[in-house]
């Protein structure tokens, strides 16, 4: 019996979710498909190209889509998605669901944007977002996830995995509330109280007011990554038959994580190294856990994640 998976990767033209899918193509079992899917086809398309041309690896067995095919290895596919849109959200799931039968087998949400200004994450840092900002990266990290999940729950199936890439911004300590973590960490929240938290960050942001002085973390990119944590944990208690997570890849070298110094520092991990997680709690041993916030010691650390308490 074939143990080959059907995983679908968002943003994965660049950083983290190219590395994913890099790596995907030796550790999925063979036979398995990799959607690489990102926002902008071009990007999207030279990057799946990129991975087929790749010296090492796999490359034999690589395939964009059905031009090439292929038997055996790993397939790899590249189809446009933009997760902050609906109708484009749709059009994937409705491709996916055609080309495998109904079934996907993995999800993995790592598209994601950071735009607040540099180092803005660090310890006593203070930059009060753009509200045009705040919107575009609540849109995309937490609705873009949401909605994600909302469109592919009926192909997962039992024991199918959902991987949401989180951050160490999430942690809990960047709130200054401790009702704020009290409803965040609750086991009786729900998406519906998840989002009205999420929705009255912005309404303080729209009314003129500093959400930090009403206990927010000090930039939106923590909020967004909190909520995406809040959100697997949720998912994890509604659908217990399946594997979701959400993890930490780390401080890898890529634009976003080249960002968060704000001091021309260049981050210790490559994208591969970035990619272990993520590409553990997707395909490899995740010790039947679900629900969890994964991530290493240190942002540094470049092994393959442990639970911790975010």
């Amino acid at each position: 019996m074939s143990n080959a998976k059907s995983i679908l990767v968002t943003g994965a033209n660049k950083g983290i979710g190219y590395g994913i899918a890099r790596s995907l193509l030796t550790q999925s079992p063979p036979g398995s498909t990799v959607y690489l899917t990102s926002r902008d086809p071009t990007r999207g398309e030279k990057a799946a190209s990129s991975l087929i041309q790749r010296p090492e690896g796999n490359e034999s067995h690589t395939t964009i889509g059905e031009e090439v095919g292929g038997t055996g290895g790993t397939k790899l596919v590249y189809h446009q998605l933009d997760t902050e849109d609906l109708e484009s959200i749709d059009k994937m799931m409705e491709y996916v669901k055609k080309q495998q039968g109904g079934k996907l087998d993995v999800l993995i949400n790592n598209a994601s944007v950071a735009l607040d200004p540099p180092g803005s994450m660090g310890a006593g840092k203070k930059n009060v977002p753009g509200l045009e900002e705040a919107e575009k990266m609540i849109n995309i990290n937490y609705y873009g996830t949401l909605n994600m999940w909302k469109a592919f729950l009926p192909l997962i199936p039992p024991q199918g995995r959902v991987v949401n890439v989180s951050s160490v911004a999430c942690h809990l300590k960047n709130f200054s509330s401790p009702s704020l973590v009290s409803e965040i960490t609750s086991p009786s929240l729900d998406i519906p109280k998840l989002t009205a938290l999420v929705e009255s960050y912005l309404t303080l942001l729209r009314a003129g007011i500093d959400p930090s002085t009403h206990g927010w973390p000090n930039n939106c990119y923590s909020v967004t990554k909190a909520a995406v944590t809040a959100l697997t944990a949720i998912l994890a208690r509604e659908h217990p038959d399946k594997l979701i997570n959400s993890c930490c890849p780390g401080w890898v070298d890529t634009d976003m994580g080249s960002k968060a110094s704000g001091a021309g520092k260049r981050p210790p991990k490559s994208i591969d190294e970035g990619a272990r997680i993520p590409v553990r709690l997707a395909v490899g041993d995740a010790q039947n856990v679900s629900g969890a916030f994964w991530e290493n010691k240190s942002i540094s650390d470049k092994g393959y994640g442990m639970v911790s308490v975010w």
